[in-house]
């Protein structure tokens, strides 16, 4: 027994102890990541709020050992040691007060905070009850862990899928001002990269995408100038039957300009596939495969056409298979259904993916609500 007796406590210094300190470094991981997370929000809630960088840090810190004095590493708390604010792009991270979208916290539990291990201190007295020597070092009775994160603001990449047929004609003036409004949100709450595009659609898309994937933080005065003049499909020229003012015969009045696609492009009507497909493609081909990317159809109605008796029926699977390579490439999807007496929310809630949600109004004012709802859900951090 006296033999067995150190061999029987190294194993249990091996199971318990390797355990319990691979346990505290994973609890010291999580409380590190809460840190440098609620620093973060709290910095930029206070920015927002027109406070200077130094005021921001200490909420941003007050935060910080907010969440550390609320969450336990082993029998104790952590120690914020500390906190920087600054920029993180391309994976590196640079303090300033410049460009603030990411902050980085250092804890430990280390010195007078260390974590007392269990069997480990055992085997020095052992040691020294048979044979009379021991290697007594502090290695055998705490264990010091120290970590670090950051949380950054996450690059967000959005393309809006805009439905621009002559069903919209009378309300497209609101899906102009949610657009805008959706745009402003973005502007006044920037991150480093964010980029936006706009597909706008009938019965197809334009063989170019109407705004490509833009730089919000250079190019917000160029993307609004273009996003003030959205309008419906253009109807001026001469129809085969009703003459060069046939949209006031087929809707009753028009406002759609002639910078805007044919209402009869690719089939007139309303087809969201290609919308949703020119999104994706230009999402894949110009965007950044680490940002957090998204789609946003806004569309009055289900896909409908009239080349063919089934034509219906194509573009709806047409649709749901565009959603469905959206997310294949880890693309969300949203929709926003306005429903002006017609439509079918339940194909355009089938279109969501991912972190996506289906909205549906009969009013087209809360298209502008919507829209910023939507802005202020989109994922923003990423902790590393």
């Amino acid at each position: 027994f006296v033999l067995l007796l150190p061999v029987t406590f190294g194993f249990c210094a091996l199971s318990v102890d390797l355990s319990y300190m691979q346990f505290t470094k994973m609890q010291l991981q999580h409380v590190g990541d809460a840190a440098s997370h609620a620093a973060l929000v709290r910095y930029r809630q206070t920015h927002a709020l027109g406070r200077k960088p130094r005021a921001c840090r200490r909420q941003g810190d007050w935060a910080a050992n907010q969440m550390i004095d609320a969450n336990y590493v082993g029998n104790g708390h952590a120690t914020l040691d500390d906190i920087e604010y600054g920029r993180y792009e391309d994976g590196l991270f640079s303090a300033g007060d410049v460009v603030v979208n990411s902050a980085k916290a250092y804890v430990s539990r280390q010195d007078d905070n260390k974590i007392d291990l269990f069997f480990a201190p055992l085997l020095p007295v052992i040691s020294m009850a048979l044979w009379g020597s021991a290697d007594d070092s502090e290695v055998f009775h705490s264990f010091q862990p120290a970590t670090e994160s950051i949380t950054s603001g996450r690059t967000r990449e959005i393309c809006i899928a805009q439905d621009i047929t002559g069903s919209f004609v009378d309300d497209i003036g609101f899906a102009r001002q949610a657009d805008l409004a959706f745009l402003d949100f973005f502007e006044t709450t920037p991150y480093p990269g964010d980029k936006i595009a706009m597909s706008t659609f009938v019965g197809g898309v334009t063989p170019a995408i109407w705004t490509p994937l833009t730089d919000i933080e250079g190019g917000y005065a160029t993307l609004s100038a273009q996003w003030a003049t959205l309008d419906s499909c253009n109807c001026n020229y001469w129809h085969w039957y009703y003459g060069p003012n046939w949209c006031i015969y087929y809707y009753g009045n028009y406002n759609g300009q002639p910078w805007m696609q044919s209402c009869f492009d690719y089939g007139q009507q309303t087809a969201q596939g290609p919308g949703i497909d020119q999104c994706v493609d230009e999402l894949t081909t110009n965007g950044n495969p680490t940002a957090f990317q998204a789609i946003i159809v806004i569309s009055d109605g289900l896909p409908y056409g009239t080349v063919a008796p089934d034509y219906t029926d194509i573009r709806k699977a047409n649709a749901l298979t565009a959603a469905d390579d959206a997310w294949a490439a880890d693309i969300h999807v949203w929709s926003v259904a306005y429903m002006n007496g017609g439509g079918d929310f339940s194909f355009l809630q089938d279109l969501v993916r991912g972190y996506g949600v289906a909205y549906q109004t009969p009013d087209p004012s809360e298209l502008e609500d919507i829209m910023i709802e939507i802005a202020q859900s989109i994922p923003i951090v990423l902790v590393d």
